[in-house]
């Protein structure tokens, strides 16, 4: 009776074992592919994005009359200066 229970155990060994090996490889996969999705732009890729606030503020006027520098003014959208400081404050903080 001793002899089937140690046969038997053998091969439930072995399929859990596989098993094991197949959720370890897949883990493995699944974390690169996450980890490749969420990495950060490149410097390069942030230098070459197009700025539409600094196009913008390229094309103001040059005119030193009062009417064109207010128009400029208030053409002028400083509400999100400092939303890329934000982005950089949370990914360090991350």
């Amino acid at each position: 009776m001793q002899e089937n229970n140690q046969n038997s155990i053998g091969p439930i060994a072995g399929v859990v074992l596989v098993i094991a090996i197949l959720a370890i490889g897949g883990f493995y996969f699944f974390g690169k592919e996450l980890s490749q999705r969420t990495e950060a732009p490149s410097a390069e890729e942030i230098l070459s994005a197009p700025d539409q606030a600094l196009q913008n503020l390229q094309t103001q006027g040059t005119s030193d009359e009062v009417t064109a520098i207010e128009a400029d003014l208030t053409s002028t959208n400083l509400e999100n200066l400092d939303a890329e400081l934000n982005t950089i404050e949370t990914e360090l903080n991350f």
